[in-house]
């Protein structure tokens, strides 16, 4: 398993996103001695991501995040539920040619929150014909 941990400006602030844009839950959070939330940890299914305070230039910068739903959670819906909440989404609804069906969003500190639902089983010859230019993406 490999749990991120991403470097944010505002704890708070990026729980509230998670949270109330993206359905994300709450699993624990931990004051700093500023009594200001340096930490915290939330999920939506089985993906886990851990928020730290810290103050660094580069965040969001060359990660993508693939965030799957939860069995039984139609992407479709979780993209209408974000875009009423207000979130600007990056890169619309697609299904990709591996099996995915996809939207992008930025969270408060840049990083790109892709999230997914597979609605077929990925085909590894199709795939590797895509990514060699023998058949057009699709």
């Amino acid at each position: 398993m490999i749990l991120p941990i991403l470097s944010v400006s505002d704890v708070d602030a990026s729980l509230a996103f998670y949270k109330e844009k993206l359905g994300f839950e709450e699993r624990m959070s931990m004051l700093g001695p500023d009594g200001i939330t340096t930490f915290a940890g939330i999920a939506l299914g089985k993906a886990q991501i851990m928020l730290s305070r810290a103050e660094t230039e580069h965040k969001g910068q060359g990660v993508v995040f693939m965030v799957y739903v939860p069995e039984g959670t139609s992407i479709d819906t979780v993209y209408q539920e974000v875009k009423d909440r207000g979130v600007t989404i990056v890169e619309g609804l697609k299904t990709e040619y591996w099996g995915d069906r996809i939207f992008t969003v930025h969270d408060p500190d840049g990083y790109n929150i892709t999230m997914c639902e597979e609605v077929e089983p990925i085909d590894m010859e199709h795939v590797e014909k895509v990514m060699s230019g023998e058949v057009e993406r699709g």
